[in-house]
């Protein structure tokens, strides 16, 4: 059994190339523009974005920016541990274990 022209059809399709397909035939709709003509009437479609939505975008932004991991305190740990200056407070970490399992069970009770 022989398979043609497979790609054909995902070419064109929307769905998988990510393009949007816009259709004025009929509907009074200009994609171009986003007006629609009803009964002679022209009415625009608008978007605004709130200030804290710009806000939000600005600090997102920021994040995307900054590194994932802050190399230079990854650096002083790494030099604290190969000089033996660096110390584990087994009890705090204790505590913080101790802790996080109550909050997971009070949330989960």
């Amino acid at each position: 059994m022989a398979v043609n022209n497979v790609s054909n059809g995902i070419a064109n399709n929307p769905l998988i190339n990510g393009s949007t397909v816009h259709s004025t035939k009929g509907s009074g709709r200009n994609a171009a523009s986003g007006s629609v003509r009803s009964s002679g009437t022209i009415t625009e479609d608008s978007v605004e974005i709130t200030a804290q939505a710009q806000k939000l975008a600005g600090i997102q932004s920021k994040i995307k920016a900054s590194p994932d991991v802050d190399m230079g305190k990854v650096s002083a740990i790494k030099s604290a541990i190969s000089n033996g200056s660096y110390k584990v407070d087994g009890e705090a970490i204790a505590e913080k274990m101790v802790g996080f399992e109550t909050s997971l069970a009070a949330l989960y009770g």
